[in-house]
């Protein structure tokens, strides 16, 4: 059986259970008799061990489907679409060049010809 310690509720000091006689008990410090049940102090709270729990396994990986395969009809979208548009950007675009390096032609054509002579500039 554990031991308990009681408090005198007068004064609060401890007081040894051994000193009670026929649920009386005397405090030894304030001299107090009390009849009733001596107030019992509030526990300490509990220690709680705490520890490193063990690594656990971990969960194994999820399977997964087959692997991917190149579709066949995406391929042959992506021939039949993508490679006739890329065709007419380059053409587009190889024109739209030629245009511009035309015009560059023709603004230093007349730059030279409209330059002032004699100026410094060369």
């Amino acid at each position: 059986m554990a031991l308990v310690k009681y408090i005198c509720s007068s004064c609060g000091a401890s007081v040894d259970p051994q000193n009670m006689a026929g649920g009386v008990y005397r405090c030894p410090y304030c001299g107090t008799a009390h009849e009733k049940e001596p107030e019992r102090p509030v526990p300490p709270p509990p220690v709680i061990h705490t520890y490193n729990a063990p690594p656990t396994e971990p969960e194994p990986p999820r399977p997964i489907g087959p692997r991917p395969k190149l579709s066949g009809c995406l391929l042959a979208l992506a021939i039949v679409f993508v490679w006739p548009i890329a065709i007419v950007y380059f053409i587009v675009i190889h024109y739209k060049q030629k245009d511009w390096d035309a015009a560059q032609a023709r603004h230093a054509a007349w730059s030279a010809r409209n330059a002032p002579r004699n100026s410094g500039w060369r």
